[in-house]
């Protein structure tokens, strides 16, 4: 099921007993609703076959303040075959989350190789102040860049969570 295309781990989950139009009326039902999210954390939206559900924690703490801010989404698809469906679905990041997160890694990487080079064009060449600057400049650049990476992290309980909310609208569609 993979389109070549992305690093994501595709799942998928045939099922027999339920239509397309009936999965559309209990997704609406389940996580579309704006007033559900504030219940739940779950917020969703399909179009046409394509579907996608945000998870949000309903409580901010400090284990969940990156999946607070940057909360992980579910997308998936669906396929018609014959009397059966197929879903195919994937976790991910928000695509301004990702674009956040890339952005402020580039901006710590080019600051930090600016900063080697300006040291070194500018006669900063007594290698002791020199390897003292660029080690500060790592230690600077590398926290935005590490918590950029951390942003990026799906955490196992969240997945969980879009996986429950999932498997609760094929039951309601049964």
């Amino acid at each position: 099921m993979d389109d070549g295309y992305s690093m994501k781990k595709n799942f998928s989950i045939l099922l027999n007993n339920i239509s397309i139009n009936k999965f559309r009326i209990c997704f609406k039902y389940k996580v579309h609703s704006f007033n559900e999210f504030h219940m739940s954390g779950f917020s969703g939206e399909l179009t046409n076959n394509f579907f996608w559900i945000q998870y949000r924690p309903k409580h901010l703490s400090p284990r969940n303040i990156i999946e607070w801010w940057m909360p992980t989404i579910l997308e998936g698809r669906i396929y018609s075959q014959g009397d059966e469906i197929r879903i195919c679905y994937s976790f991910d990041k928000h695509e301004l989350a990702k674009a956040l997160a890339y952005g402020t890694i580039g901006f710590a990487v080019t600051m930090f190789i600016k900063l080697i080079l300006r040291l070194y064009l500018h006669g900063y060449n007594k290698m002791p102040c020199f390897f003292l600057a660029v080690t500060m400049g790592l230690a600077i650049c590398s926290l935005p860049s590490v918590l950029a990476l951390v942003s990026l992290h799906i955490s196992d309980d969240s997945k969980r969570q879009l996986e429950k909310v999932l498997y609760e609208i094929i039951e309601l569609g049964r």
